[in-house]
C-alpha cells in the first residue's frame, strides 16, 4: 500500500513538472512576442530574474499573484496565458466544450485555473475563467493588485476574501465585484474544495 501510494504521488510529481514546463514555455513565448527582455520584465512585475529564468524553464511554480503580474507587464489578460494567444472576432460567437478548455495548474498552491471562453468571446480586454481551489489554498499570504476590475461568483465551498483592510467569507451563491487595483487575496476557507467563476474586466 505504501509503495502505490509512493508511485502515485510520483506520477502527480511528474505530471505536474510537465504543466510547469509547458507554462514555462509558454509565458517565454509571450514575452519574447512584446520584446520583453528578463532585465525589463523583472523590472515590471517585482519578480527577481532568477525567478523569472526558473519559471520559464518550468522549474519553479508560478503563483496566482505571479502570473498575474506577468499578464499586467505584458498588456495580456491572465487568461491568455493559461490558454495562449487567439485572434480576436468580436462578432463571431465562440462555444468552449466541456473537454475543450485551457487549464493551467498552479499545484504548489493549490489551485486550478479554467479558461471558459476562448477566441472571439474572450479577448485581451478580459477573462472568463473558473478557479479550483484545494482545501485551504490560497493566493498567497500577501495582498497583490494588478489592473483591471474583477468580479466572481462561488459555486461550491467558502471563500474567504480580503480587499485592503476589510475581510468577508462568501458561502455558494454569494457574489463579489471590486477594483483590481484594491490589495486583494483569495483563500479557501475550508476542508473542501472551493469552486469559483471569475471575470477579471482591464479598464
Amino acid at each position: 500500500m505504501k509503495r502505490k501510494t509512493e508511485t502515485v504521488a510520483a506520477t502527480e510529481i511528474a505530471s505536474a513538472e510537465i504543466v510547469d514546463a509547458a507554462v514555462g514555455a509558454r509565458i517565454r513565448a509571450l514575452r519574447r512576442s512584446k520584446g520583453l527582455g528578463l532585465n525589463e520584465m523583472s523590472a515590471r512585475t517585482g519578480l527577481s530574474i532568477g525567478f523569472l529564468s526558473q519559471m520559464e524553464r518550468g522549474l519553479s511554480s508560478p503563483t496566482l499573484r505571479a502570473l498575474t503580474s506577468l499578464a499586467d507587464a505584458m498588456q495580456i489578460n491572465l487568461a491568455e496565458i493559461v490558454r495562449g494567444p487567439t485572434v480576436a472576432q468580436p462578432k463571431v460567437p465562440v462555444i468552449t466544450r466541456a473537454g475543450e478548455r485551457s487549464s493551467i495548474s498552479m499545484w504548489k498552491s493549490g489551485i486550478r485555473k479554467h479558461a471558459l471562453a476562448s477566441g472571439g468571446a474572450a479577448s485581451s480586454a478580459f477573462s472568463f475563467t473558473l478557479l479550483d481551489f484545494e482545501p485551504h489554498a490560497s493566493s498567497g499570504d500577501d495582498l497583490y493588485t494588478h489592473q483591471g476590475e474583477e468580479a466572481g461568483y462561488v459555486l461550491q465551498g467558502r471563500l474567504k476574501l480580503v480587499v485592503g483592510d476589510k475581510q468577508w467569507t462568501l458561502a455558494a451563491g454569494d457574489s463579489f465585484h471590486f477594483s483590481s487595483e484594491l490589495p486583494h487575496r483569495f483563500e479557501n476557507a475550508a476542508n473542501r474544495n472551493l469552486v469559483v467563476v471569475m471575470v477579471n474586466a482591464r479598464t
